[in-house]
This record gives structure tokens, C-alpha cells and sequence, in this order.
């Protein structure tokens, strides 16, 4: 496997995702996503 060391010293790939805004299913959920409440209230959109 990875050496501890070298997979501590990697970066995170973080994926340009602004070419994919129509035609992934974004646009679908992207409703949703806005009306999200943050995990820590149980990342729901439905309000009680």
C-alpha cells in the first residue's frame, strides 16, 4: 500500500464541477440544495 508519510503529504483532488451544471442531474436537486438546513440540524428540507 501508500507509505504514511506520502499519503499524508498529498493534496485532495477537488473537481471543477462549474462546466457541470445542466445535464448531471444538478439542476434536478439544485431546488433541494438551497433549502437544505446544515448537518448539525440534521441536513434536511423539510420543515417541522
Amino acid at each position: 500500500l501508500v507509505d504514511e508519510a506520502e499519503l499524508a503529504a498529498r493534496e485532495p483532488h477537488i473537481p471543477d464541477l462549474s462546466a457541470s451544471r445542466v445535464g448531471t442531474g444538478r439542476e434536478l436537486f439544485s431546488a433541494l440544495r438551497e433549502k437544505l438546513s446544515g448537518a448539525e440540524q440534521g441536513a434536511t428540507c423539510i420543515t417541522f
